[in-house]
């Protein structure tokens, strides 16, 4: 008898062990992939991640791109571009931390490209009427350079210390 004990503990030990790595394979591929599609930023925003985790780090992401869509969409009254563009030539603006950080990299990628991507590009896609909710047209050549006139990252003056954003036009 003192025979099968070793072997029935060898065959309890088998079934549980290949139980568990079962049940954990089954909670692998349950969190191991994940996907979700979100309307952010005036787009169609699609997150997939995969491993362990999964679902935890797209919904991290989602959180944050939610919270920098909440700040930074020009369309929202609620948002702090929002803000900065009511306020435009009037007085500088506090903005949270992350705002005062994009805007603040955004205007060191217009400096090293001496201004050909221009984060106070706003004017410009005003006249051509993008995402404003009216018709498309093709504005006239004085239109266009008015607009222009406006658009100039050299504008935007940041306060480190208060955190503020001055636009003297738009952003």
């Amino acid at each position: 008898m003192s025979k099968f004990k070793p072997m029935r503990l060898f065959a309890f030990s088998l079934i549980l062990f290949g139980f568990i790595g079962w049940q954990g394979y089954n909670l692998y591929i349950h969190d191991s992939n994940y996907r979700e599609t979100r309307f952010l930023f005036d787009t169609e925003v699609y997150v997939e991640a995969h491993g362990w985790g999964a679902k935890k780090a797209a919904l991290e992401a989602l959180q944050v791109m939610m919270e920098l869509d909440g700040k930074l969409n020009k369309f929202s009254s609620e948002s702090e571009i929002y803000a900065i563009n009511q306020q435009a030539g009037e007085r500088p603006v506090a903005v949270s931390t992350m705002t005062f950080q994009v805007i603040e990299q955004s205007l060191e990628i217009a400096r090293r490209t001496n201004g050909a991507f221009d984060p106070a590009i706003g004017p410009l896609v005003k006249l051509w009427g993008f995402g404003e909710g009216v018709p498309q047209s093709v504005p006239s050549t004085e239109s266009i350079h008015a607009a222009l006139r406006l658009v100039d990252y050299k504008k935007v003056l940041l306060d480190g210390e208060q955190r503020t954003v001055y636009d003297l036009d738009h952003v």
